[in-house]
């Protein structure tokens, strides 16, 4: 494979850190569809497949979904539900 992109090597670790976070975050986001549609996706074999429904649903799992869904749809007494305003970059965009 040919590289595209050069950078100093004293940017390596900034760069490497910047990539690890927005590739999570894209392929979390694109797990969490297929999740939601029932469907695997391809390029993730049967057997990987197989354990992360079993995984989704211990209690453990279901507990910290309904915790993140609760504070996601929050507000502080008084207020309004806090709205995400930064559009579809991640924090380290940011």
């Amino acid at each position: 494979m040919q590289q595209n992109y050069y950078w100093e090597e004293k940017h390596h670790d900034e760069v490497y850190n910047r990539w690890k976070i927005h590739t999570q975050h894209t392929v979390c986001q694109k797990i969490s569809r297929k999740k939601r549609d029932n469907e695997k996706p391809k390029y993730i074999s049967e057997e990987d497949w197989s354990i992360l429904p079993a995984n989704w649903a211990t209690q453990k799992a279901k507990d910290k979904s309904t915790k993140a869904a609760k504070s996601r749809t929050s507000a502080p007494p008084g207020k309004k539900m806090s709205k995400h305003s930064a559009g579809p970059n991640n924090f380290a965009k940011l």
